[in-house]
Parts: C-alpha cells; sequence; structure tokens
C-alpha cells in the first residue's frame, strides 16, 4: 500500500511539474542581445483525469528592443513528446475569424517548441475574443484545440501581464567597451 501512494505521488509530482517553469513572468535582461524579454507562465490545453494538466502547452512572449522601445508578442506552443514530422506552423482563431500566424521559431530539444509572432491586428483581435482556437500543423495532421472560458481568461490575463511588465520596464543601461 505505501508502495502505490509513493508511485502515485512521484507520478502526480512529475504531471503537476510538467508545465512549471521558475523563469516565468519576470524580465530576463538579455544585454548582447539588447532586449528584454518575458515570458507567461505555460496554460496546458489537455487535461488527466479532470484536474491533471498535460502538453501540448501554449504561452505567450514578449521582447522589448531595448534601441528603439518596440515590443513584439509571440505565442509559444510546446508539443508534449517529440514530433517527428515537420512542424508547419500555428493558427487561432479568434471570435469566429482564424489567423494563420508567421511562424518565426521552431526550437527542436527533448520537445518541439514553436513560435509565432503575434501582430497588431491580431493582439487586438485576441484582447477582444471571447471564443479562443488554437490549431497546430505538421505534415501528417492538424490538431485543433478549443479553449474554455478559464483558460482564455488566463491566456489573456498573461498577455496583460507580460504587456504590464514590458512596459514597466526602463531602457537598459549597456556600456559597450
Amino acid at each position: 500500500m505505501e508502495r502505490i501512494l509513493f508511485v502515485l505521488l512521484i507520478l502526480c509530482s512529475f504531471v503537476l511539474g510538467n508545465c512549471a517553469s521558475s523563469r516565468k513572468n519576470v524580465v530576463q535582461y538579455e544585454p548582447t542581445l539588447e532586449q528584454m524579454v518575458a515570458e507567461s507562465d505555460a496554460l496546458c490545453l489537455k487535461s488527466y483525469l479532470y484536474f491533471f494538466s498535460g502538453k501540448p502547452c501554449v504561452s505567450i512572449r514578449g521582447e522589448k528592443d531595448n534601441n528603439t522601445g518596440s515590443v513584439q508578442y509571440y505565442i509559444k506552443y510546446e508539443i508534449g513528446s517529440f514530433d517527428v514530422d515537420l512542424p508547419l506552423g500555428l493558427s487561432v482563431k479568434l471570435g469566429d475569424v482564424w489567423y494563420n500566424l508567421r511562424k518565426s521559431n521552431t526550437n527542436y530539444s527533448d520537445t518541439i517548441t514553436v513560435s509565432a509572432v503575434l501582430n497588431p491586428e491580431e493582439l487586438l483581435a485576441f484582447t477582444a475574443a471571447n471564443k479562443v482556437e488554437i490549431a497546430y500543423t505538421n505534415r501528417a495532421r492538424t490538431d485543433h484545440y478549443q479553449l474554455s472560458e478559464t483558460q482564455t481568461k488566463s491566456l489573456k490575463d498573461s498577455f496583460v501581464r507580460i504587456q504590464r511588465l514590458l512596459e514597466s520596464e526602463k531602457k537598459m543601461q549597456i556600456f559597450k567597451k
């Protein structure tokens, strides 16, 4: 009985810690690139046993250019397992309109993470939308995820938090030799 409880405890900690990260919702200074980066907590789209969340996960990332002060926002989609098919990109349905997002980066590590640019038109539609659907496409298939009201609110709150965090940051002082 104790072994079963121990195994369940280990399994629960693995599943709950799967989307956790300690570097989220803080500004990370990258002086060599002369930019500031902030990323939201990951919002996992699948659930197990109605309350454990699992991958794929999405998050919002903001990058502020230190020279111009311009800010660019991205949506990051992290796949739960290594995908052997070539990732083509992300689309989001905001309200009743589909937007094909421009893929900016694909990170291949233990899983694949696809980043896509959110332009100002898409950001306005995102903040106004009450229904959000995310679609990930690779060469073999397209996966659709309809976000619940709670997930939509959480993703919007993450965007607002990242936006305020980057806007409140002062320009970095970079001394070059």
